[in-house]
């Protein structure tokens, strides 16, 4: 029989991990309190507002690809898109533009849709004073409609929340900025890569009100460099697991497993 191996020892799907890891914080309450205790102690106090404790952690809502805007846009009815999308223009300060933007929707769809290059000239005559660092924040606004973390926690009527990313074996994807002519305020453009943790922040803090932190969650913990933000915390799958997964949750354990053998890291219990 080819499959002689378990494949909890093999896998290198991190979806499977964040999986894993949205079970144990949908079937325990309390492992809610623990996993925000663990992001908040990665942090110093003053770089967070999570909150020191969480009085109603059955109300905290877990979401796997956290696809917001995609999916919100999906949902609204086009006569309100309008009103909704003026919310989002004004909170990027689009507002130079919003009326180009929203003529762009109403023709093309959803800005996951939208060729960058192709908007340029619009862009160029429509806002004569765009600089390159304008012309950045535009894009990242047409991407924040594709953007999605690997898992986000969420409570209901608050406005904080955690952005987690997990990790095994790759690295921060990032977008390119397209090219812009040379005469444009501040070009060349000194940074025309936005990472995977800038766009997530922008989408869910200045897009979307949400008072975010950021976490990955990697084989060895840490910190993880994040382009043009720094180093965020970075806590260990087997942390995390070991933390939350009680003898008898079986699965969590196997990935457990998998993992204090990938890193050499000793589990506080035997994770057989």
């Amino acid at each position: 029989m080819a499959l002689d191996r378990p494949y909890y020892e093999i896998v290198r799907e991190e979806r499977q991990f964040c999986a894993a890891l949205m079970h144990l914080l949908w079937s325990d309450p309390q492992n809610v309190s623990k996993f925000i205790g663990l992001v908040r102690d990665a942090y110093k106090p003053q770089d967070t507002s999570l909150p020191a404790e969480i009085s109603k952690p059955q109300d905290v809502q877990v979401f796997i690809e956290f696809a917001y805007l995609r999916d919100r846009w999906h949902t609204e009815k086009k006569a309100e898109r309008p009103k909704w999308l003026a919310g989002l223009i004004k909170n990027a300060q689009l507002e130079a533009v919003q009326d180009m933007i929203l003529q762009t929707a109403e023709e093309q769809g959803s800005p996951t849709r939208w060729d960058l290059p192709k908007l340029l000239p619009q862009l160029l005559t429509g806002w004569p004073s765009m600089t390159t660092s304008d012309f950045r924040r535009f894009c990242k606004f047409k991407w924040a409609f594709n953007a999605k973390p690997d898992l986000v926690v969420l409570p209901r009527n608050e406005e904080w929340c955690v952005a987690v990313e997990g990790k095994l074996e790759s690295g921060e994807s990032s977008y390119l900025v397209p090219s812009v002519p040379e005469n444009l305020p501040g070009a060349p453009s000194p940074d025309r890569v936005v990472g995977q943790v800038e766009l997530q922040r922008f989408t869910l803090t200045t897009l979307l009100g949400l008072k975010a932190t950021h976490v990955v969650i990697s084989k060895k913990g840490g910190t993880f460099r994040a382009r043009s933000i720094g180093g965020i915390p970075a806590l260990a799958w087997s942390d995390v697991l070991d933390k939350l997964a009680p003898q008898e949750a079986g699965p969590a354990r196997q990935l457990l497993k998998a993992q204090v053998l990938a890193t050499g890291k000793k589990a506080k219990y035997d994770p057989t």
